[in-house]
């Protein structure tokens, strides 16, 4: 593996590593308040007084999301990957939006307690994995140092009705990705390369309420609450969204997006908050969409250099506040 993150950090020309010895332990329980328990993996750098980097993700631990753990951790961080509630092995049910805040702060706790721990730690992540971020932030304190947000933002319902229609791709494309990691490898590569006749079904099918079960073969709640909750008053979000307390966020924010990303309102949004409310925080938007290449490159060379300002305090050049 540490050959793999050697190839992948040079051709993707990242700053050099600080220690190539990295320790790895899964599965690591995590206990929150409710009693379930949550899932993580700890990536730690041979290296003392390193702070760490949490990364909470209903989209499992294996993958690429491997190679970004050992990735950070080279770079001189410890990196904890968790498991959202009801996802690859946490224990509980998946309820988006739902737990996000109480376990991210039972989560916090945790590290409170590791030997390892300094005080400090910084959150790095993508879409949903932003959201947990802006579920956690306004509680964080001070030992939040820093947050790369990548193509996500801190209120999910306005980009969930777009201009106050119903994102119905948007929505049952995700409910039908959610679904996909419950079935075999194997399985959802074969639907993939059919061009996912189910989903393409799904999205010209009428009434609405009956697309979850056309798509996934089964009812989803989310989406069947999300059709439902519409109108922007709607009490069912105020638990769900977490812009209401963004200006009380008190640690440096990097957003990324893209001019075709379906956040990039929102996101957009979240900048102009924190920026009236006196932070610094920094912007790149490019010419990418929500899964592009070039997006997640862009993604790694800022929430690199900002881990490394924000969180560590190492020496880096200065950069404009907005980059496009």
């Amino acid at each position: 593996m540490r050959l793999v993150t050697r190839a992948a950090a040079a051709a993707l020309r990242l700053p050099a590593a600080r220690t190539g010895r990295v320790t790895v332990t899964r599965d690591i329980p995590v206990r929150v308040r409710d009693g379930v328990t949550l899932r993580a993996d700890h990536y730690a750098p041979d290296l003392p007084g390193a702070h760490c980097v949490l990364i909470r993700t209903p989209y499992g631990r294996g993958g690429p999301i491997r190679l970004l753990g050992r990735l950070i951790a080279e770079r001189g961080f410890h990196v904890v990957i968790q498991s959202c509630r009801g996802t690859y092995g946490s224990g509980g049910e998946f309820a988006p939006l739902v737990h996000e805040r109480d376990d991210g702060l039972d989560t916090l706790d945790w590290l409170r307690r590791q030997r390892w721990w300094t005080g400090a730690f910084g959150m790095f992540g993508a879409s949903y994995q932003g959201f947990v971020q802006w579920a956690l932030a306004a509680e964080a304190g001070d030992e939040l140092r820093a947050m790369v947000a990548v193509v996500t933002a801190s209120g999910t319902r306005d980009s969930t009705y777009a201009g106050e229609s119903f994102a119905l791709d948007t929505v049952l494309t995700w409910a039908e990705l959610l679904q996909a990691q419950t079935v075999p490898w194997l399985a959802r590569q074969w639907e993939l390369k059919r061009g996912q006749p189910r989903l393409v079904r799904a999205l010209a099918h009428l009434p609405l309420a009956e697309a979850d079960r056309v798509a996934t073969g089964v009812t989803v709640p989310f989406f069947q609450e999300w059709l439902r909750h519409h109108t922007p008053d709607a009490d069912y979000w105020r638990t769900r969204v977490f812009g209401e307390r963004i200006t009380e966020v008190r640690a440096p924010v990097a957003m990324v997006s893209g001019w075709q990303d379906i956040f990039l309102p929102a996101q957009l949004d979240d900048y102009a908050r924190l920026r009236a409310a006196g932070a610094r925080p920094r912007l790149v938007v490019g010419p990418w969409t929500h899964g592009s290449p070039g997006l997640l490159l862009a993604s790694l060379r800022e929430g690199l250099d900002w881990l490394d300002t924000r969180l560590a305090g190492r020496p880096a050049p200065q950069r404009a506040p907005v980059r496009v």
